[in-house]
């Protein structure tokens, strides 16, 4: 609900690693953000959904980019009365904070000029690229089976680039549980990403 704001065009440009010039009516200079990342996670009801697939944003491709996720299991859980010493809820809490404390403690390393943050840059295992692009390049002929451009599924050329996302994003959780390390993507994190994203 964001009328004439900009947002969506900046969203577009951030989506692409792209740097953000935003302009504040009460900054005189316009501020530059060079490596922008904005991550939108929420959740709303299953009748609104429609609302958000207008044709400007199917055009812009900004619907390309969000991935839709929609629960197989719709019943909602029992709620059990725990005893307090073995509440499962508070040992996930527990068990969450030192997962997220890991990940946070990771230092940031400075570029050379020390005003630039130097990224960790994550690649992929030989095996877990050939597995990713094998993957990709079976999306895309099923994407293009078909010579009729009007029934072509546009969002699944962005499921790549969602896919090898969540593959750093699982990764890295995996180092933080103790399961892995940080030396690479591997194949078990490219093989769980392409599960959620059949999910």
């Amino acid at each position: 609900r964001y009328g004439d704001s900009p947002l969506e065009s900046q969203l577009l440009t951030a989506y692409s690693g792209k740097q953000l010039k935003m302009n504040r009516c009460n900054s005189p200079v316009p501020y530059l953000i060079r490596t922008p990342c904005i991550n939108i996670v929420g959740s709303t009801q299953t009748q609104r959904i429609g609302e958000l697939f207008t044709k400007e944003r199917i055009a812009s491709g900004l619907i390309d980019r969000i991935m839709f996720v929609y629960p197989k299991e719709q019943k909602p859980s029992v709620w059990l009365l725990d005893k307090p010493d073995t509440d499962i809820s508070t040992l996930s809490e527990k068990r969450w904070k030192v997962i997220m404390d890991k990940i946070l403690d990771l230092p940031m390393v400075m570029g050379e000029s020390q005003s630039s943050i130097s990224p960790l840059i994550l690649n992929m295992s030989d095996d877990g690229r050939a597995y990713f692009y094998n993957w990709r390049n079976r999306l895309c002929e099923t994407a293009y089976s078909t010579c009729d451009n009007a029934i072509q599924e546009s969002r699944i050329m962005k499921m790549d680039s969602h896919v090898a996302r969540l593959a750093v994003i699982i990764q890295v959780l995996r180092w933080a549980c103790g399961e892995s390390h940080m030396q690479f993507v591997d194949i078990d994190s490219i093989k769980s990403a392409i599960r959620i994203h059949e999910y």
